[in-house]
């Protein structure tokens, strides 16, 4: 399309900027990986939202329990007992808290580290 030398471009909108808060973005990439390795759920782990219910999305208890240890390997913390239910992996962003609330300073060096 020309435009006229009278007519003037139509502003330019700015780039979209994605912020990364706290390493959440890096680290839901990590556990969407996981998520994909460890699971079989009805869509690939890249086009869950953050708080989708995985388990209406597929997840069984024995994919459940593969993914906590595949969690505790990826982020070298150890999921205690009482976390050790439905809730803990929930979706992606109970994950993300669990992991920050055992380990907030290594979660913040594995970010830094990525």
């Amino acid at each position: 399309m020309r435009l006229r030398t009278d007519e003037k471009e139509p502003p330019r909108q700015p780039p979209i900027v994605t912020l990364e808060i706290n390493g959440t973005r890096t680290m839901i990439a990590a556990i969407r990986r996981l998520i994909d390795q460890e699971t079989k759920l009805s869509s690939p782990a890249t086009e869950i939202a953050p708080q989708a219910d995985l388990y209406a999305m597929g997840l069984d208890s024995f994919a459940a329990v593969r993914l906590l240890l595949a969690i505790e390997r990826e982020f070298n913390v150890e999921i205690p007992r009482d976390l050790l239910k439905r809730e803990t992996v929930r979706s992606i962003d109970a994950i993300v808290e669990t992991v920050r609330a055992l380990r907030p300073a290594f979660a913040e060096a594995w970010r830094n580290a990525a």
